[in-house]
């Protein structure tokens, strides 16, 4: 059956999201609040200003109620990343069909959302082992660890799961690392302090 073909993708991409969302919080990864919000981008700060004036709320309450519905829908960011990955690689790929873009979609958010905080809890571990504090890892250390794993994934994807030859795929793969670091940087949730 045609459905059949997208069973095994989506039930890894529910699998790994019960396991992200149980492992992020520990890692501080994809952790959504208002004040990171506001600090990637002016709109966010005049935007909930303007809400919260409308509201009649205080600052703190208005904070905490917007902490709380980020929090209560911050599952559907890991599916907005996926039907945005699809879209970017069906304007590279405009050959095959729209669901081939979902299923390679569905593998690569999973592989990320599994991967990302088992490294960077692999890296506090280490650096921990070696008598070391996690503070002593930057957060730009990180984002190039995250950035290179992610870009490693995408190229060999592209080789393997579509076919390329190694010069596009390169190219490929390395178009959709700075497409996906542009869009998850947007929202703010690269661990780029420090």
């Amino acid at each position: 059956k045609h459905s059949d073909v997208f069973r095994e993708p989506l039930r890894l991409f529910v699998f790994v999201n019960l396991v992200f969302f149980l492992i992020a919080p520990h890692v501080g990864l994809f952790q959504f609040s208002l004040e990171r919000l506001e600090g990637t981008a002016d709109l966010y700060g005049e935007l909930t200003h303007s809400q919260q004036l409308d509201a009649e709320l205080s600052r703190e309450v208005y904070t905490e109620r917007f902490d709380n519905q980020l929090q209560f829908r911050q599952p559907t960011f890991a599916v907005l990343l996926v039907v945005l990955l699809a879209a970017l690689n069906k304007l590279i790929d405009r050959r095959r069909a729209f669901g081939m873009h979902v299923m390679f979609a569905l593998y690569a958010v999973s592989w990320i959302l599994l991967s990302w905080p088992l490294l960077l809890l692999a890296v506090d571990t280490l650096v921990s082992s070696f008598g070391g504090t996690t503070a002593e890892v930057t957060g730009l250390s990180k984002l190039v660890l995250l950035v290179l794993a992610t870009a490693q994934w995408f190229v060999r994807a592209q080789w393997t799961g579509y076919g390329r030859g190694a010069p596009a795929a390169l190219l490929q793969g390395l178009l959709l690392t700075v497409s996906w670091v542009a869009v998850v940087a947007l929202y703010g949730q690269l661990p780029l302090g420090d």
